[in-house]
């Protein structure tokens, strides 16, 4: 019975996910005052960028026990030699998952994340906003 117990316990942790809510990464940069999107000079694969913050994020037990789903959107602040300065919660919806998505960016602080970005051969100061949807399989 015990052996049974612990295998539905597993299952029902192990079905528990937090995914990229959209692969596509949209860059902003600052110019005269006003924020523009753009298309870095080269291109980036979201998807796997988007991995190195998923690996780590654990869905919160409470969350998950009450079966509480939703999107945590991070907003990431990069310079222009490409190292992360400041990680922002743009929206959340639980704050036990809100902190995790935000520990998990957060963590990066510091760190090259992607080549310097360039406009128009220039290296640019950019931002980029992370969903990272905790759901429920």
């Amino acid at each position: 019975m015990k052996n049974l117990i612990f295998l539905i316990l597993i299952s029902w942790v192990s079905s528990s996910t937090c995914v990229a809510q959209d692969a596509q990464i949209k860059f902003y940069t600052e110019y005269n005052g006003s924020e523009y999107e753009f298309n870095p000079d080269k291109p980036i694969d979201s998807k796997s960028f988007l991995m190195r913050f998923l690996k780590d994020v654990k869905y919160p037990t409470i969350a998950r026990e009450n079966a509480i789903q939703g999107t945590v959107v991070i907003s990431c602040y990069v310079d222009e030699m490409g190292i992360l300065n400041r990680a922002v919660l743009s929206k959340g919806f639980y704050r036990l998952c809100d902190e995790e998505a935000l520990r998990v960016v957060s963590a990066n602080i510091g760190q090259r994340l992607l080549e310097p970005l360039q406009l128009e051969g220039h290296p640019v100061k950019v931002r980029f906003d992370i969903p990272i949807k905790f759901m429920l399989n």
